[in-house]
């Protein structure tokens, strides 16, 4: 079914180690790890999307998901090396810390991240025959911003503007609308970015 194909984020409740689920033995588990992933903690807040991976936000066991020892991809963490307890770990979503994480590096795959937020886009890593390329999509920044300051947003580099405020906002309940707005700024700029860098006729 899904055993090793689908890759989902997570975060670790106490200790805020990010993760990769993928390895479900049944339906059942795979409704879990998806509901690990999207699980927001009551005590979040939204600082939290600011702390970096020295100092990982942390929340109690009883605002995440039990997930089993072996649904997770890393083998060191899968076979309950590091003392875990057989009914397994509490997860939230990852997109706390990593919300849009990179494929590890073992896999070999090439990776395309998008993010609602204006940013440094483009190919951020061009790859080679040991690294995999790494190709950023988001908007167009076109409102007023403090130039040089890009911090880290849920582990993104985002531009500090008056457009990336305006879309935090909306993130934290917006009308419909409003969500339609921004879906439609995302397939023109998707469109605006392909034409940009279409490969030369042959």
């Amino acid at each position: 079914m899904a055993q090793g194909r689908r890759k989902t984020s997570a975060l670790q409740c106490d200790s805020g180690r990010p993760t990769l689920l993928c390895h479900f033995r049944s339906r059942h588990e795979l409704a879990k790890g998806l509901l690990a992933s999207c699980a927001i903690p009551r005590s979040a807040h939204p600082f939290d999307l600011l702390r970096g991976p020295r100092s990982p936000p942390t929340y109690p066991e009883n605002d995440g998901v039990i997930i089993r020892p072996d649904c997770e991809w890393d083998p060191q963490f899968a076979e309950g090396a590091d003392g875990a307890p057989p009914y397994g770990r509490a997860f939230v979503d990852g997109g706390l810390t990593s919300a849009a994480p990179l494929a590890p590096a073992s896999l070999q795959v090439h990776t395309v991240t998008i993010s609602p937020f204006s940013g440094p886009q483009g190919v951020l890593n061009p790859g080679d025959a040991a690294t995999p390329a790494h190709l950023h999509l988001c908007p167009m920044e076109a409102s007023v911003r403090f130039p040089l300051i890009a911090p880290r947003l849920a582990g993104m580099r985002c531009f500090l503007s008056v457009a990336n405020l305006l879309a935090f906002s909306a993130s934290v309940g917006a009308p419909p609308s409003e969500l339609r707005r921004w879906y439609q700024r995302g397939v023109e700029d998707a469109m605006r970015f392909e034409t940009d860098h279409a490969p030369p006729e042959s």
